[in-house]
Parts: structure tokens; sequence; C-alpha cells
């Protein structure tokens, strides 16, 4: 198999404020931002015959972000609740793409949706829904250099944890955590085998929205580097 990708897509939440945040600020909250980013180096190992996979695009419907207190699994922080259209890019750069306030705390996982688009429900990037059909991701790249686009039905409930537990304090510098998805990962499945993208059986779709799923990690990312401080 080989897989030639714009390999390590990111998000980053950094600190920034915009009006219409979805949790209530205080005096103690830390303002803080969701971006994307894609990131170098980190390209999958090759079986001598496969197909030629590369990823040229992605984008994901997210919504329900939530920050867990590491103290109390029952106790979390809203970041945002609605749904937002998650446009990866691939020139390195990071695109912001949320906005909110995080309380002063301990916090060891983000927990999110990946949305698939409710049937009253009108998504700002009309590319979810096609007829009846509605989608939570969106791929696009080339299988043997043909274009495809791989569309995913269905909603994953996201729980991230982080490698050390994420302080966050009342202070003026700013804070990043990068949420990472290893693209490598999407067409492959648990055992190593590659997985086509234009197969739209249902045990095939199965294991790459699984494969998806299990493609993210987060970790606090200072300087916005895509590496875990």
């Amino acid at each position: 198999m080989s897989i030639r990708m714009v390999p390590v897509l990111a998000f980053a939440l950094l600190a920034v404020i915009v009006t219409g945040c979805d949790s209530n600020s205080s005096s103690n909250d830390r303002r803080v931002s969701l971006s994307m980013s894609a990131l170098e180096n980190s390209a999958a190992k090759a079986e001598n015959g496969a197909a030629i996979i590369e990823i040229t695009a992605a984008k994901f419907l997210i919504k329900s972000i939530r920050f867990h207190e590491s103290s109390n699994e029952d106790d979390s922080l809203d970041f945002r609740t609605s749904a937002v259209v998650a446009v990866l890019n691939f020139n390195g750069l990071t695109s912001e793409i949320a906005v909110s306030d995080v309380r002063a705390g301990n916090y060891d996982q983000v927990s999110f949706l990946v949305h698939k688009v409710a049937g009253n429900e009108t998504p700002s990037d009309p590319d979810f829904v096609s007829g009846n059909n509605r989608y939570s991701s969106i791929i696009e790249g080339l299988y043997n250099g043909v274009p495809f686009v791989y569309r995913s039905a269905k909603t994953i409930n996201q729980v991230v944890t982080f490698p050390s537990v994420l302080v966050v304090e009342d202070l003026p510098s700013t804070l990043n955590v990068t949420l990472q998805l290893d693209t490598a990962l999407w067409f492959v499945d648990n055992h190593g085998a590659q997985l086509n993208p234009t197969d739209t059986s249902n045990g095939n779709v199965a294991q790459i929205d699984q494969s998806i799923h299990r493609s993210f990690r987060v970790f606090r990312d200072t300087n916005r580097d895509g590496h875990s401080d």
C-alpha cells in the first residue's frame, strides 16, 4: 500500500476572544479559540503493489465541544454547543473555526461530536446535504490518480485524553492545545490493511469511520507547532 497524504492534520485550541462565545465568561476564565492546521512528517508505510491514496481536502461538522475536569468526571465545561464546519487546510497554517472561554482548572479530556446533519437542520456548508442524504465528514482525494469523495453519514462521539492534565490558569499569556488527526490511519483497518475509499459497502464504510474515530489525540501545544509540549 502506498499512501501519499498531507499527513497529519490538527485542530489547535489557542487563546483569543470573539463576541458570541457559547460559554459564560467570568474573571477566572481563559480565552480560547479553536483553530485548524495541516502538519508535516506523517507519511504512511506502503505495501508493494497496493493502491496509492492521496488526501487533498477534508472537513467535518463538529458540535458539543466540552472540556472535562480531572477532579470530577461529571463536571465539564461547554466550549461550543452549536455546530461548526471544520475545514482542514493543507498549507501548514492554522485557521480559526471556533472560540470560547475556559474557566481556570485542571482538565484531562476533551469531548465533541463529529455530527451528522439532522433532518431539521440546515448546515452552513451545503456539501453536508445531498438530496435525502446527510453527512458528518467529507474527505476528498485521489485513489490511484482518480478523484474520489468519501462522505461519512455516521455521528462519532469522540472523547480524547490529554497525555498529562491540562492546567488552565487565569493568566494573560497564550494557552494552546492541539486536537490532532493522523490522516494516515483513515483508510487503513486495525490490522494495517488498506481500505478502498471508493468502496461503499457497509462493512468497508464502517471500518473507515472507525479508523477516523481512532485517529484523534490531544495535547498542550504552546507554540502551535503540532508537537506536545
